[in-house]
């Protein structure tokens, strides 16, 4: 089976949080292709977040790459 590995250096700051849902957003394009292969997808790095997972809102950046939406 084939395994991606993204590893990803996201934008840091409170403030920078519209530049990061465009990278999570970028991202998620880049992975719709190569999902269609595999769903073995592991994203992993310093995506500096304000958020927790589990408690996500809609349009963030986590939220965009964890539900794969990207509208």
């Amino acid at each position: 089976e084939e395994l991606i590995v993204v590893v990803l250096h996201l934008r840091a700051r409170p403030e920078e949080a519209e530049l990061r849902q465009k990278q999570a957003k970028l991202v998620r394009h880049w992975l719709k292709d190569l999902s269609r292969h595999t769903s073995n997808i592991i994203i992993m790095g310093d995506l500096n977040t304000e958020e927790i997972a589990g408690d996500l809102h809609a349009g963030s950046d986590l939220h965009l790459l964890m539900s794969g939406t990207s509208d």
